[in-house]
């Protein structure tokens, strides 16, 4: 089925429901929020969720209920990878910060050591890693304008020396 984001749940279309789609991931009141970025790989849809448990974090879901969860926490506790979404439940997008092509997808994670950088996922808990620390250390290369096309990734970032460049 077409999957959907509204008012902060994930839903999938089900000609058997009789509303004609079915709750996959609930905003639990409040206490949760799916954010509209969604990538296919394969038969997994991997996503950015933001709960009080986890901050902002990747999930994925393989179309079900049950098959629907927090991939990993990749910054353990409530703070967040994904640095779009803050602490206090408030939405803060500037553009797209998950990008999706086939097999993998990309995305702008954000951690104390490394700072925003580029972050790629399989879809798995052990394919999910930073690519690499273009600004070593705590500096931001803030990889923007995420674009996939003919199985590549290109975006900008700030390298070593703080110049904007194009991969």
């Amino acid at each position: 089925g077409e999957v959907a984001v509204a008012e902060g749940a994930l839903w999938i279309t089900d000609p058997d429901e009789s509303s004609g789609a079915r709750l996959l991931l609930s905003n639990d009141d409040g206490h949760r929020y799916v954010a509209p970025e969604l990538a296919a790989l394969g038969p997994t849809l991997v996503f950015l969720v933001w709960d009080e448990p986890h901050g902002g974090e990747l999930w994925t879901s393989d179309g079900t209920a049950e098959g629907t969860g927090l991939l990993v926490d990749a910054v353990p506790g409530p703070d967040s990878l994904f640095p779009g979404v803050s602490v206090d439940r408030y939405v803060e997008y500037d553009d797209a910060e998950l990008v999706g092509a086939d097999t993998f997808a990309v995305l702008a994670g954000e951690t104390a050591p490394a700072g925003e950088e580029l972050w790629v996922t399989d879809g798995t808990a052990l394919g999910t890693s930073l690519v690499l620390d273009l600004r070593p250390g705590w500096e931001s290369s803030l990889p923007a304008l995420l674009t996939a096309a003919s199985g590549q990734l290109f975006f900008t970032a700030r390298g070593a020396d703080g110049v904007v460049c194009g991969h």
